[in-house]
């Protein structure tokens, strides 16, 4: 079939770029609608971020007061346990001294020619009580076997004799003298 056009050329060169113009002003509508759609997508995402965010700082201030908490009920175990511990060493310790007065009567610690006329005890800690004892023997053989004594014994060391001095008691020569020693109580476990 045949089509013949009566219109003028222009007319329908017009009427092409008419058709190109509304096909551009489409393209850059759609084109403006991609980007607009985008950027609400983006702004959307920023907000949903922000209200993230917003949660975990709330949620991140709860956790710092539990930590807070936590962090007090630490020291507080620390201070409980450290009392507890001074608890333990009171009555680990706490027959030390009655422990030292009865090895102090035994003759093979003190022997029977010598005896303790002042004792001056304190404790040093570390499970050590520094002795200093003033005792007077009948002949220098019974200074040195209360020095041998305490010299074998394991419950005393760092043994040191002061000058011995002689006297009268009742018109019998004896001998004067003081020693310095530590003492280390002998523990069997804990006491109830």
């Amino acid at each position: 079939m045949i089509t013949i056009n009566l219109l003028p050329r222009e007319l329908a060169l017009q009427e092409k770029k008419q058709r190109q113009k509304v096909l551009i002003i489409l393209a850059a509508a759609l084109l403006v609608l991609l980007f607009l759609g985008n950027w609400v997508q983006k702004l959307a995402y920023v907000k949903t971020l922000e209200a993230d965010v917003r949660k975990v700082e709330g949620e991140l201030k709860s956790l710092e007061t539990q930590v807070r908490k936590v962090e007090e009920i630490e020291r507080n175990k620390t201070l409980v346990n450290q009392q507890i511990d001074i608890i333990n060493t009171l009555l680990l310790s706490r027959l030390d001294f009655p422990k030292l007065m009865e090895v102090l009567t035994y003759s093979d610690i003190i022997p029977p020619r010598t005896w303790l006329i002042q004792l001056a005890a304190r404790y040093l800690g570390d499970a050590q009580i520094e002795l200093e004892m003033d005792v007077q023997a009948l002949d220098n053989y019974a200074v040195a076997d209360l020095l041998t004594n305490l010299g074998n014994s394991l419950l005393f060391e760092k043994i040191t004799l002061d000058q011995i001095t002689s006297s009268k008691l009742e018109s019998i020569n004896v001998r004067n003298f003081s020693i310095k020693c530590n003492h280390k109580p002998k523990r069997g476990g804990k006491s109830a």
